[in-house]
């Protein structure tokens, strides 16, 4: 086998691998719920949803409510088990002729047997935030009301995009450098003198 057969074997490899993860990646609840054409996100809250113990949770009711009278509570079903992704607030509240007053905006999970969650919306007002829930079981008590997280910004495909060209790059150096340390070879051609 060649060298030109192995580079090319190595990237057909490469190639398929950052496909594939860059498919495993999306899958977290990124490409739900995009704007329509190619528009930007304007605020989306994402978050994982766990008991006690870290389980992912399933049939959680969610909802994103405000305390503004002009406004509705928004409710959504999770994207996956464990995980949800709410449609965008930001473009529901300025469709009202609102502002977005993240104040006002907390985020409701509802699930039998569990204690009612309240969460308090990051203070950002555009942008894909994670906000996660833990829910513990029903002793009877009043809901759990949590103060807000520091918000954090949710990654977008891209990064995978560059990560992706940066693993290329660093693997087309360490072959060029490969074949530049190679040593010429050794064998003379000139036939010896008797």
């Amino acid at each position: 086998m060649n060298f030109r057969s192995r580079c090319a074997g190595i990237a057909v490899i490469l190639a398929t691998v950052l496909t594939m993860g860059s498919a495993v990646l999306d899958a977290n609840g990124l490409p739900f719920f995009k704007p329509a054409n190619g528009g930007k996100v304007d605020l989306v809250y994402v978050g994982q949803i766990k008991d006690q113990d870290g389980n992912l949770l399933r049939n959680v009711e969610l909802s994103v409510a405000t305390t503004n009278r002009f406004m509705y509570e928004i409710t959504f079903d999770q994207d996956a088990p464990g995980h949800y992704r709410s449609p965008d607030v930001g473009v529901l509240v300025k469709e009202a002729y609102q502002t977005v007053n993240p104040n006002e905006i907390t985020i409701v999970a509802r699930k039998y047997g569990y204690r009612t969650v309240i969460r308090k919306a990051p203070l950002r007002t555009s942008g894909t935030l994670r906000v996660d829930i833990w829910m513990s079981p029903d002793d009877g008590q009043a809901p759990i009301i949590e103060e807000a997280a520091p918000a954090i910004e949710e990654k977008t495909s891209l990064d995978v995009v560059f990560f992706g060209a940066g693993v290329l790059a660093i693997g087309l150096i360490g072959v060029a450098a490969r074949r530049a340390s190679r040593h010429p070879s050794t064998t003379d051609s000139t036939p010896a003198a008797a």
